[in-house]
């Protein structure tokens, strides 16, 4: 098949597999790429087709680009060509004569431009600018969009890089060569729009013209946003206008919205007008926080633009992100202190919240049948709306008129305001729900309570994360009052009696303020929230699931609530089952595999009640285990939910872990459930389930309290297979797994198969050494000396051979505790000496080196957890080595001592007691996919509950301290070391370190 029927193939699920994996082989062809990017140029290919190679050749460019991709990167003469043909293949698509596919194979190609400027720009690609530059056009303004587009993609990173010189030095450049065309060009074009010239115009050209001034302002943006260059500082007055004088362009534009390209109301998607707009406000947002001295005397102006801006808005949708977004820079500038003075003023107070924040707050006819005909958009958009959303520092990012609304409340208040705001809340939600009472409205009444609950929760919230809720209140509201006398009751209405989203309403604000109840008055609320997992409505029952989640989730002092001395398992287990049969009878509700998954929040929340309960889920836990097992058969079919999977298998891990911890037997019926279904996975490549099924795996083998069974040595030929190996994120679960099988058995496996792989993917791999450093661990802690001794040679060149050709702090540091493993193991023969010997049969006088310029400058920057058995190794390397005590090594040996006496003078050591990690089952209840870099991720993903506790290679010592004492104390009674005349060489503050702990020298 050639590369077009290779990709019309796959888009179709059920051919999408053998396509990709075809298009992946001939994509580490030579000149693929480039054959690649010919495909959207060429109009006799079908539309789909077009887009779809735009789309693999971003996707390719994006993985494979960069010059630290190890597994395939692409050549330099195939880099070359790209970087020749890609400018010109993308404005090709930008014509005025493009079509429907020209359209949109162009920003793939655009996003393809700004991934590869980011690894080449300017060092690699120096023209690339001037390319783009050279290629604006006076006449075909069509043209200048795509310019403006690449542009834009190429700066628009910078605006979230760290501050440096290097990155200074490349905006210059850029500013050097587009400043002063960009300024022309903004003022040719707005000529034309907001004078007389836009009349002669025709639509088309009309909206490109548009879509200009847009993209031109997001490059001011972009170039403005590390630091102002002269050449635009030297302009703010043009742009920004001057007080008593001018207005300035951007005000200007702020004014500008001619009928001709309105446009239909109806449709949801931006005009170029909106678009103008908000950036303009995202601007002045930028120069209140970075250049006020530039913007000071504007901001007057422009505060009274967004008066006017909001107060000529309609309820379209399409106007939400221009209304956000000026809100926001309200808020920005409230918050800034600059201006508190106009702020506080009652007229101003009182315009804010009945101009800007009350007509915003009530829910729309969209949202309205949002809610019925994509509730998880609703609740997407309703989580991360403001008062559902966090307060305070941290507080994501609001999306909608609401959470416009809610933020700059919260503005206000945060700066001294709070009293008077409260104040008008409460007059108008006491209003609102004076009129719902009544039934003014009739049908629609319940819109006024609505409102009233929304806005009341806003206020009342003053610190919160998405993790824990709110965590501190306001002082002038009464929450649970406020729940006790007008929330309760919707939480207990009978389906249908009240209007769903009153019913919403009230599991929200439990979700929202759970933290305020006590224990008391959360379980009988849990009761009522599972009753509302069965309800019909899809937002009710993902909102108590969610509910139900974090209320399981809620901790005091860093301990689970759940798991304090005042709850019992007992609390939890007279709910579990009841509440995991509704979440399992929703969930398989759906149907098809994508209905099951579409809903994490289910599968969230049965993750959550399993971590929770514990083995008070023992006597039933085969139907759970059934039910998830159904569950993973559906969605393997094709699975479509990163997170529902994540889930799915992280429930499936913790009811093993927790069930099996008492009765290991009873790994075999969770065996006897899950090996059919692994199978097909491994058998079918479902390749997101693999890395989840090898670490399950190695779960149960690690449960059995004996050998490795025979249906495990079966999979010992898969895993050792080249393909399974260089899928990146297979390499975690498989080195687990690997681990597992040694561990158990170190007959298990070939350990020159294992070496194999350690040698050749993982220690040569920057990406993967730290695994190679995993597995040549656990060959050192099982296997004997005399199994070990011929191999060891052989590992050393290999590391060395690393060191000297691509050292990075990590593979030093990984080295460096592969190194003290090694000393720490009593395996007779093994130590200290061992490890010498075998680097010094790499070459001669080799270690003294090795000690001084890798291992020792590794010890300072040693991790917590890894603290005993970095002590332990050296200690040992100290005490139990002869080679250590005489020259040259001996020189090195006072240095050893203070490296190891510096690991409990460390910041890290100095910080234990309130840093110490949870191990155990204390951490598996402490998963939290809401914390950032949790849950699922592209490359890998772990599942927590699956993991054991650490193998402690230096189990033998307790307090590794004292262990150094007592390991000098008896070497200073050996008189073949010169231990004592070693000592007397270490610094006199260290030596006072070792008597103060009870040393006698």
């Amino acid at each position: 098949m050639s590369v077009p029927q290779l990709l019309q193939a796959s888009l179709n699920p059920t051919t999408r597999l053998a396509a990709e994996k075809k298009l992946d082989e001939l994509s580490k062809q030579p000149g693929f790429l480039s054959h690649l990017l010919s495909l959207p140029l060429n109009k006799s290919n079908a539309s789909e087709v077009r887009t779809a190679a735009s789309i693999y050749f971003k996707n390719t460019v994006k993985r494979r680009w960069s010059p630290d991709e190890e597994d395939f990167p692409i050549g330099d003469a195939d880099k070359d060509a790209v970087r020749a043909a890609l400018v010109s293949a993308m404005l090709s698509l930008s014509k005025s004569d493009a079509d429907k596919s020209d359209r949109l194979a162009r920003p793939q190609l655009a996003e393809s431009l700004a991934i590869i400027a980011g690894e080449d720009y300017p060092d690699r690609w120096p023209t690339l600018i001037d390319q783009l530059t050279s290629s604006l056009s006076e006449t075909d303004f069509n043209v200048n969009v795509g310019v403006l587009e690449a542009a834009h993609a190429v700066c628009t990173p910078w605006k979230s890089q760290v501050r440096s010189d290097k990155l200074f030095a490349t905006i210059n450049s850029v500013v050097g060569v587009l400043g002063a065309p960009l300024l022309g060009m903004f003022r040719h074009a707005t000529g034309i729009l907001l004078g007389g010239g836009a009349a002669g115009l025709g639509k088309e050209q009309h909206g490109v013209l548009a879509q200009t001034v847009h993209l031109l302002l997001c490059l001011y943006a972009d170039l403005v946003d590390q630091d102002i260059p002269p050449v635009f500082e030297d302009s703010v007055p043009e742009f920004f206008g001057v007080s008593g004088g001018d207005d300035g362009l951007f005000l200007k534009i702020l004014a500008w919205n001619p009928e001709a390209l309105k446009g239909d109301p109806e449709e949801p998607t931006p005009t170029p007008v909106h678009n103008a707009h908000q950036t303009i406000f995202e601007i002045a947002e930028l120069f209140v926080l970075k250049y006020n001295e530039l913007f000071e005397s504007r901001m007057p102006a422009f505060v009274q633009a967004v008066w006017e801006v909001v107060g000529s808005m309609g309820a379209e949708v399409r106007e939400d992100g221009v209304f956000a977004q000026s809100v926001r820079f309200l808020s920005v500038t409230v918050k800034s202190g600059l201006h508190t003075q106009l702020f506080s003023q009652e007229s101003t107070l009182q315009g804010l919240f009945t101009r800007i924040v009350l007509p915003s707050v009530p829910l729309r006819e969209h949202e309205i049948e949002q809610f019925e005909d994509d509730p998880l958009e609703y609740i997407r958009r309703d989580l991360g709306s403001g008062s559902a959303a966090s307060a305070g520092s941290g507080a994501v990012e609001v999306t909608g008129r609401r959470g416009a609304a809610t933020d700059l409340l919260r503005a206000l208040m945060g700066v001294g305001l709070e009293a008077q705001v409260t104040a008008m809340v409460n007059q108008a939600v006491e209003a609102l729900v004076g009129k719902y009472k009544a039934g003014e409205g009739g049908e629609d009444a319940w819109k006024n309570k609505d409102t009233g609950v929304y806005l009341l929760s806003a206020v009342a919230a003053r610190g919160s994360t998405v993790q824990h809720g709110v965590t501190s209140t306001n002082i002038h509201v009464n929450v649970v009052q406020f729940f006790l006398d007008h929330v309760a009751g919707d939480l207990q209405a009978p389906a249908g009696s009240i209007h769903p989203i009153l019913q919403v309403d009230a599991i929200r604000f439990v979700h929202m303020f759970r933290n305020q109840f006590t224990k008391e008055q959360l379980l009988p609320v849990l009761r009522l929230l599972v009753t509302h997992l069965s309800s019909r409505d899809y937002v009710c029952s993902a909102y108590a699931a969610i509910a139900i989640e974090r209320i399981l989730f809620i901790k005091t002092g860093g301990k689970l609530v759940f798991d304090l001395p005042g709850f019992a398992q007992a609390d939890i287990h007279d709910f579990a089952n009841d509440t995991l049969s509704a979440l399992f009878a929703k969930i398989e509700s759906g149907g098809s595999p994508q209905k099951i998954a579409e809903n994490d929040y289910s599968m969230k929340c049965v993750m959550r009640v399993i971590i929770t309960a514990r083995q008070t889920l023992t006597p039933n836990f085969l139907t759970v285990l059934t039910k998830l097992v159904n569950i993973l058969g559906a969605i393997s079919q094709n699975p479509s939910n990163p997170n529902f999977n994540q889930y799915t298998f992280e429930s499936v891990s913790a009811l093993m872990r927790f069930v099996c911890a008492s009765n290991p037997q009873l790994v075999e019926q969770f065996e006897g459930q899950l090996f059919g279904p692994f199978t097909i996975i491994i058998q079918q490549d479902v390749d997101q389930f693999i890395p989840y099924v090898f670490q399950i795996l190695a779960q149960m083998l690690e449960i059995h309290t004996n050998s490795v069974p025979p249906a495990y040595s079966s999979l010992i030929g898969v895993l050792f297979t080249p393909a399974v190996w260089q899928q990146r994120g297979n390499v975690p679960a498989l080195v687990r797994l690997v681990k597992a099988f040694i561990t158990k058995d170190p007959n298990s496996v070939d350990v020159r198969t294992v070496l194999a792989v350690v040698q050749q993917r993982l220690i040569p791999s920057r990406v993967n050494d730290v695994y190679g450093f995993e597995l040549l661990e656990v060959l050192v802690a099982n296997l004997s000396v005399e199994a070990l001794r011929p191999l060891f040679n052989g590992i050393l060149v290999t590391v060395m051979t690393r060191l000297q050709a691509n050292k990075t702090p990590a593979f030093s540091y990984g080295f460096m505790h592969f190194a003290c493993a090694t000393m720490a193991v009593r395996t007779e023969g093994m130590g200290p000496d061992f490890f010498i010997g075998a680097v010094e049969s790499v070459q001669a006088g080799l270690w003294p080196q090795i000690l001084t310029h890798v291992l020792l400058p590794e010890v300072s920057r040693t991790q917590l957890r890894d603290q005993k058995l970095v002590s332990v190794g050296l200690t040992r390397l100290l005490v139990h080595s002869q080679h250590s005590v005489q020259a040259p090594a001996a020189n090195t040996w006072p240095r050893v001592l203070e490296a190891i006496l510096g690991l409990y003078t460390s910041p890290a050591a100095l910080a234990k007691s309130s840093t110490e990690s949870a191990t155990g089952d204390d951490a598996v209840t402490a998963i939290d996919y809401e914390e950032a870099g949790a849950g699922y991720q592209a490359g890998y993903s772990r599942l927590a509950a699956s993991e054991s506790d650490k193998t402690d290679l230096a189990a033998y010592v307790q307090d590794p301290r004292q262990f150094l004492i007592e390991q000098l104390t008896a070497a200073l009674q050996d008189s073949s070391k010169p231990i004592r005349q070693l000592l007397a060489q270490a610094a006199p503050e260290k030596l006072n370190q070792l008597t103060t702990a009870g040393l006698r020298i």
